[in-house]
């Protein structure tokens, strides 16, 4: 299964405990749900892809991480959590 199935609960869900920001279910041994942080949508299947669909990566020409996932259609657009800045942003 290379296929996720997206989904929009339209809040930001709990991160499972003593997992990693973002990883908000776990169904099967192999199928867990990110969810990107921006736009609150859900990714779920093999955790290899969802969490390459929903990851830390900042913007081109950033270093670092973002503290927070985004899916690739929000890091396409550039966008960002209202409430968080990037990683290294000073407030």
């Amino acid at each position: 299964m290379t296929t996720l199935m997206f989904a929009n609960p339209g809040h930001l869900l709990p991160t499972l405990p003593g997992k990693v920001t973002g990883v908000v279910a776990h169904e099967s041994p192999k199928t867990w749900t990110v969810q990107c942080q921006v736009c609150f949508r859900t990714g779920t299947g093999h955790l290899i892809f969802a969490v390459n669909w929903a990851n830390f990566t900042p913007d081109e020409g950033h270093r670092g991480t973002t503290g927070y996932r985004r899916c690739i259609d929000c890091q396409r657009a550039g966008r960002h959590r209202a409430d968080q800045p990037e990683q290294g942003d000073q407030p």
